[in-house]
């Protein structure tokens, strides 16, 4: 797993929150739980850890990719592996999109519709229609259309499709890189937020944890941006009430 991996970390941080408040919880659980939550149904606690546990599965497939590509680790030259990692990985990313879609759904958060929206706008989605999905009718403004996948570029960690007006569409490995390093910052930003919103809902009537949690996700939000948080503890008698935060900016 790769260090400082942001999705572990704020999934991570959402099943903390999440289980402090429902682990006492001793009878009547899923009313209680849909209650704390403000879910719509009950079947929506089952909905969300599996929401959980599919945003961390899939991102294990994005971390896979991002390191070895289409090719994989092995050392054997087989197309077939080639294929089943390219369709393996663009179907990880969608199935993780359609996670915090349904997250989305569930924290009821503001602006849902223009968030999926901006989510399913990404190039990188798209890309995964085309290559991956929808290959043969592709769908664009009512207009179907038609990919090919060459094959020869995959060998070489590049993805290249020709439509059915001869049109070539080149993504290199980097490139690739790239445009799901701008996924995973949109789909952060989507989880800060909701993140926000369980804390400030669960926390309203404690006044110290939400303060705690708060702090702990708008360090990691500012962090993923590109911040250093140092944490500086000075040696007081008061020192538990005298720590402090000094923030230094990471040239980008």
């Amino acid at each position: 797993m790769e260090e400082k991996n942001y999705f572990f970390r704020i999934i991570d941080l959402l099943r903390t929150i999440i289980n402090e408040k429902t682990e006492k919880i001793d009878d009547s659980f899923l009313e209680k739980v849909s209650e704390y939550l403000k879910l719509e149904k009950e079947s929506d606690w089952h909905t969300f850890c599996c929401i959980m546990d599919s945003i961390e599965d899939t991102e294990h497939a994005k971390l896979s990719f991002k390191k070895y590509g289409f090719k994989g680790p092995t050392q054997y030259e087989d197309l077939g592996e080639i294929y089943i990692r390219l369709y393996g990985f663009f179907n990880a990313l969608y199935l993780q999109k359609t996670a915090i879609e349904e997250l989305l759904r569930i924290s009821r958060i503001e602006n849902i519709a223009k968030m999926k929206k901006d989510l399913n706008a990404l190039e990188i989605i798209k890309l995964r229609h085309k290559a991956a999905s929808h290959t043969i009718k592709y769908n664009d403004n009512n207009i179907s259309e038609s990919y090919m996948i060459c094959q020869y570029y995959l060998e070489n960690n590049d993805l290249e499709l020709l439509d059915q007006n001869n049109k070539f569409e080149e993504y290199s490995f980097e490139k690739l890189k790239n445009l799901l390093e701008e996924y995973n910052n949109y789909c952060f930003e989507v989880l800060y937020k909701i993140g926000k919103k369980f804390i400030k809902h669960l926390y309203k009537t404690e006044s110290d944890r939400k303060k705690k949690f708060i702090k702990e996700i708008d360090e990691l939000n500012n962090e993923k941006k590109g911040e250093i948080v140092t944490k500086i503890k000075l040696d007081c008698p008061f020192k538990n009430k005298c720590d402090k935060y000094q923030k230094h900016y990471a040239s980008q």
